[in-house]
């Protein structure tokens, strides 16, 4: 039996010390890259959660708007149904208020037809700005109950 020389004695051992750092090299690449692509998986994961998450609760919030813009729509009919009841009985009022003034007309007394022809003129005037005061209130108090319920909760 041969003795081998001490410098293939050491280029052996260099060689299986090679081989084996070699080995773990590569196994610990593959396993980095395993926990790399399993974190990035469940990084994934989540961020479609979070998107489904955003879009129902931007889902939500829409509904929301559409059904206060909706219910200020009905309050606005409603309001112009009330205003335009209240334009007809101003009207109504009106008529009545000239007829009274033309049957004072022919009286023979000066001051009573002065006094009822200022009384007419004047009501007049207040229930035409009453009206044109009550449409505008009711369409700012729907316009703040339309932001109130389109505000998200």
């Amino acid at each position: 039996m041969t003795i081998l020389p001490w410098y293939i004695r050491w280029l052996a051992v260099a060689a299986l010390c090679a081989a084996f750092g070699g080995w773990c090299y590569v196994h610990g690449m593959k396993h980095t890259q395993a926990a790399w692509d399993a974190a990035t998986v469940a990084q994934q994961a989540e961020a479609a959660k979070q998107e489904r998450a955003n879009r129902a609760k931007e889902s939500k919030l829409k509904q929301q708007v559409i059904e206060a813009q909706n219910a200020a729509i009905e309050r606005n009919k409603k309001n112009q149904v009330v205003i335009a009841a209240a334009r007809a009985e101003s009207d109504s009022l009106r008529g009545d208020l000239a007829a009274a003034k033309s049957k004072l007309s022919g009286s023979s007394a000066d001051a009573v037809r002065q006094y009822a022809a200022t009384v007419s003129d004047v009501l007049a005037e207040c229930s035409q700005r009453y009206t044109a005061v009550a449409g505008k209130a009711d369409g700012h108090a729907g316009d703040v109950m339309l932001l109130q319920e389109a505000w998200p909760k």
